[in-house]
C-alpha cells in the first residue's frame, strides 16, 4: 500500500525516510504512458535491490508559482493524482508544498537537504528533460556530478514516443484543445477524465423530453467546444455506476449532459443516483462526436480549396487569353496600319474649306 508524505504547512516539514529509496521527481501531471513507464523502472528496480520506491512531486504545479499567467490547467486534480498513484504499486509518495521558499532553493542545496537527507535518495530516475532548483538551473549533467559527490546512482530516461514524437502532459493539453480527445487518450494510455458535482439548471431538456444534468467541472483541462460521446460514472457511496452518454460543451462553464442507459433515457432530474449536490460525477471522453474546432478545420481547408481552384481557374483564363492574342495581334496592327494609311490618304485630298464646312471647288 502506497504511504503518503506532505508537506503543507508554512514550511517545508522534517519528514523522512529512513530506507534507503528508488526515487523518480516531477510534476508528473495526468500521469500519461511516459510517467508510467518511469514509475514502473522505479517499482521494479526497487524490488530487485530490496529497496523502497518514491515518486516525488508538487503541490502546487510549479508555473503557478513562478508564472501564474503562464501556469497551465492541468490534467488531473490533486485528488485525480492520488487515485491513480494508487495503482501504481509504489511504496511512497511525496508531495512537496512548492513555495517561493522552495522555488529559491539551488539545484545542489535542493538534492542535498531534501532528496538525500530527508527522502534517502540512493538510486534516482528523471525523464530526458528533467529539470530542477531555482531558475531551472539543474539537469542530467548535474546530476551526474552530484551523484558522485553524494553517493546516488542515476539514470536518464528516453522519451516514449508515438508517431515519431514524445509524449507530454503539453501535447496533451493541445489536443483536449483542439478537441484531438483520440490522440490525447492513447498519450495517456486511458480515456481523458473529468470530475463535477451536479447542479441545477433551467430544466430546458426536461421541458422539451430529454432531462439533462449540469455538471460544474472542477480546476482542469476543458476540452475544445463541441459534443463528444462519454463514459459518465455516478458515486454512490460504495461504488460507481456508468452509462454511455453525451456532453456538450458550450460558452457557458457548465456542460449539459444526456444519457441514456440500455437504450432508454436516464432521467437525471427524478430519482436517480445523479441528484443535485453530489460531490462527484466523473466523464471519460471517447470520441468526438462534433468539434467545433474540428469543424472550423473543415471548413477552413474548404474555403482554401476553392479558392486555389479559382485561382487555377482564372491564371488558366489569362494563359489562354495571352495565347489567342499573342496570335492575332499582329494580324490586327497589320490592319489597324492599312486603316491608317487610308484615312491619311483620303484625308489629304480635302481642303481646309472642306474641313470647315465650306465646298473646296473641288470635284
Amino acid at each position: 500500500m502506497t504511504e503518503y508524505l506532505s508537506s503543507q504547512d508554512d514550511k517545508q516539514s522534517r519528514f523522512s525516510i529512513e530506507d534507503p529509496t528508488v526515487m523518480t521527481i516531477g510534476t508528473f501531471d495526468g500521469l500519461h504512458t511516459g510517467h508510467r513507464k518511469v514509475i514502473g523502472k522505479i517499482c521494479d528496480r526497487a524490488k530487485v535491490v530490496n529497496k523502497k520506491s518514491l515518486l516525488v512531486t508538487f503541490r502546487p504545479h510549479p508555473l503557478s508559482v513562478l508564472s501564474s499567467k503562464q501556469a497551465p490547467r492541468l490534467l488531473s486534480t490533486h485528488e485525480e493524482k492520488r487515485e491513480m498513484l494508487d495503482k501504481c504499486g509504489l511504496d511512497y509518495v511525496a508531495f512537496l508544498r512548492f513555495d517561493n521558499h522552495l522555488a529559491s532553493y539551488d539545484p545542489k542545496k535542493f538534492v542535498k537537504d531534501i532528496l538525500v537527507n530527508q527522502l534517502g535518495l540512493s538510486e534516482l530516475v528523471v525523464g530526458y528533460d528533467h529539470r530542477f532548483g531555482k531558475a531551472r538551473a539543474g539537469d542530467a549533467a548535474l546530476l551526474e556530478l552530484l551523484g558522485r559527490e553524494m553517493d546516488f546512482s542515476l539514470e536518464v530516461m528516453l522519451p516514449v514516443q508515438r508517431n515519431g514524437r514524445p509524449i507530454s502532459s503539453s501535447l496533451i493539453r493541445n489536443a483536449l484543445a483542439t478537441g484531438d480527445v483520440k490522440s490525447a487518450n492513447l498519450d495517456l494510455g486511458r480515456p481523458y477524465a473529468l470530475v463535477g458535482e451536479v447542479v441545477t439548471g433551467k430544466k430546458r431538456g426536461r421541458e422539451m423530453g430529454f432531462p439533462t444534468a449540469n455538471i460544474k467541472l472542477e480546476d482542469s483541462i476543458i476540452p475544445a467546444r463541441g459534443v463528444y460521446a462519454v463514459k459518465v460514472g455516478i458515486s454512490n457511496g460504495i461504488g460507481t455506476i456508468w452509462h454511455n452518454g453525451i456532453a456538450n460543451f458550450g460558452v457557458r462553464p457548465t456542460i449539459a449532459l444526456q444519457c441514456r442507459r440500455c437504450s432508454k433515457l436516464f432521467h437525471f432530474h427524478s430519482r436517480s443516483s445523479c441528484s443535485h449536490g453530489r460531490p462527484r460525477t466523473l466523464l471519460r471522453f471517447s470520441g468526438c462526436v462534433r468539434c467545433i474546432v474540428c469543424v472550423s478545420i473543415v471548413s477552413i481547408t474548404i474555403t482554401i480549396t476553392i479558392a486555389i481552384a479559382i485561382a487555377i481557374a482564372i491564371a488558366i483564363t489569362i494563359a489562354i487569353n495571352i495565347i489567342i492574342t499573342s496570335r492575332t495581334w499582329p494580324k490586327y496592327c497589320r490592319w489597324l496600319h492599312i486603316r491608317s494609311r487610308r484615312m491619311s490618304l483620303s484625308f489629304r485630298h480635302l481642303s481646309w474649306g472642306s474641313c470647315c464646312g465650306r465646298p473646296s471647288g473641288r470635284v
